[in-house]
């Protein structure tokens, strides 16, 4: 995406995010080792997303990972950081919730 993308209208970010799209689709599938990356975070993200209760702390982190995931090229790096960082805040929020800090 290059910074004029907004200024070119719609069509023109819209093409942009589709070929970062593609770029990425090509990067997570070119090997193993993205690809195993790309499906182990989605899952962590998954179980994440699916206890409850949710805080906003995390929710917050996942939509910006799905954001994140529409403007990069590097999937496998926003996903696995992502779910690691996803991990940790969640253990944070509910040990913050329980008094423990």
């Amino acid at each position: 995406m290059h910074g004029r993308a907004l200024g070119d209208g719609p069509a023109a970010l819209a093409e942009d995010v589709g070929d970062r799209l593609e770029l990425s689709w090509r990067r997570t599938v070119e090997s193993p080792g993205p690809l195993a990356v790309v499906l182990g975070a989605l899952a962590l993200l998954a179980l994440v997303a699916a206890r409850r209760p949710h805080t906003p702390g995390t929710d917050a982190l996942l939509v910006a990972l799905a954001v994140s995931l529409l403007v990069n090229d590097t999937p496998s790096d926003v996903l696995g950081i992502g779910a690691a960082a996803a991990i940790a805040l969640r253990r944070f929020e509910r040990t913050a919730s329980d008094g423990a800090l």
